[in-house]
């Protein structure tokens, strides 16, 4: 990890990289699979609904559970603090706010995370 990485958009691919390396053992093949279906979509962009279907949850709360307790393993290897952004999974993905009452947020994967996923052959 490069001494400068304190947040996310700090984070180069090659700091994801190692980052994901160091805790594979923590990566359980649930969180395996949930990055290679965030990663699968277009754009690499989803709502946790949309990621949750793939995923063969019933809830979008299982999705946010699992890639929480995978942001925060994440971010606390990669030295981000506490919650980088207010949410764990900021470690790895950025946000859209609905526009309209009652719709989801989207999710999307940072572009270094994906490339991180694609250098290890994960995707």
């Amino acid at each position: 990890m490069s001494s400068d990485v304190n947040t996310p958009e700090n984070a180069t691919a090659e700091d994801y990289r190692n980052a994901f390396l160091a805790i594979e053992a923590r990566i359980t093949r649930t969180r395996r699979n949930l990055l290679g279906v965030h990663y699968r979509f277009f754009r690499h962009q989803a709502t946790m609904s949309q990621i949750a279907e793939r995923m063969g949850w019933t809830s979008y709360s299982s999705a946010n559970a699992q890639y929480g307790r995978l942001g925060q393993v994440v971010a606390e290897q990669l030295g981000f603090g506490s919650k980088p952004g207010g949410a764990y999974l900021s470690a790895l993905c950025t946000f859209i706010e609905p526009e309209e009452p009652g719709d989801h947020w989207l999710i999307i994967m940072r572009p270094q995370v994906a490339e991180a996923l694609k250098l290890l052959g994960w995707t």
